[in-house]
């Protein structure tokens, strides 16, 4: 399912419901289109080998993208996420992975939400996402978040760029600008969840850049928490949203697209979301 930015699928309220649901999707390649106007943007469940791929996710209620309910082995590459939690800020995470264990009955048959092997990589996260960068929970394994940029200006719901709660998680070469608090932390929220994670060779900048000129120039910088940092290097410049650059119009429109599965959006035969999973 392929298209440019000015391909735009947009719910119908912040209030409720999923813009694009895979549920039980294998192998569906998502790239290159906008999604927006919805409580959650791109949800999924019990979905596998997916590659969500070059989108642009902003003005969400909640969360930007939600991988949940045993969803594993799912690429999520280079996608702009941006202006989440307008409903709710707490609940504004760029990227969510898993289940909080107080949902497990809800989403996993009251046994740990097993999204493991889950990939994110080389996404810009930010402004305006309220919550988390990224949200690992516990009952997630073996995951890696590698290569992103995140812009933590008017972070109001929380107070670091990745929460890892899961185990077995590799963190490495992430880059972050501005952050209420810290820049990674390690939860224990379930018993036996929170461990064996890598945090390493991840960078920070404290100045405001162009691309947080819409946020706070207050916010006060950051402190790695269980991290290797290195010195910061310039930052990287990422294509004007909504509007994608030629290079990117050109990769959606020739990435590959199959699938097997469902693939729904709100409002069209998809299912709309609880106020919170």
């Amino acid at each position: 399912m392929c298209g440019s930015r000015r391909a735009v699928l947009r719910g119908d309220t912040l209030k409720e419901g999923y813009v694009l649901h895979l549920d039980g999707a294998d192998h569906w390649t998502l790239s290159g289109f906008s999604v927006t106007n919805g409580e959650k943007g791109i949800m999924a469940d019990r979905a596998a080998h997916n590659i969500v791929q070059g989108i642009d996710v902003h003005h969400i209620g909640h969360e930007g993208i939600h991988l949940r309910a045993f969803s594993t082995d799912n690429l999520v590459r280079g996608n702009l996420v941006h202006h989440t939690g307008l409903r709710k800020a707490r609940y504004g995470e760029g990227l969510y992975i898993g289940s909080a264990h107080s949902n497990w009955c809800q989403h996993s048959g009251c046994k740990p939400d097993r999204s493991d092997r889950n990939r994110i990589l080389d996404n810009r996260i930010g402004p305006e996402v309220t919550a988390e960068g990224v949200d690992l929970k516990e009952g997630t394994t073996s995951g890696v978040v590698s290569g992103n940029d995140f812009i933590g200006a008017n972070m109001t719901g929380a107070d670091s760029w990745v929460d890892v709660k899961g185990n077995g998680w590799q963190v490495k070469a992430n880059r972050g600008n501005l952050s209420p608090r810290d820049g990674f932390q390690v939860h224990v929220e379930a018993s036996g969840w929170g461990r064996g994670n890598q945090i390493t060779g991840n960078q920070a900048t404290w100045a405001p850049t162009a691309s947080t000129a819409s946020g706070s120039t207050t916010t006060p910088g950051a402190r790695w928490s269980a991290a290797t940092t290195t010195s910061a290097g310039p930052a990287r410049t990422w294509p004007t949203s909504p509007v994608a650059s030629t290079h990117e119009q050109r990769s959606s429109e020739h990435a590959g697209c199959g699938h097997r599965g469902w693939a729904r959006r709100a409002g069209h035969g998809g299912v709309p979301g609880p106020h919170r999973p």
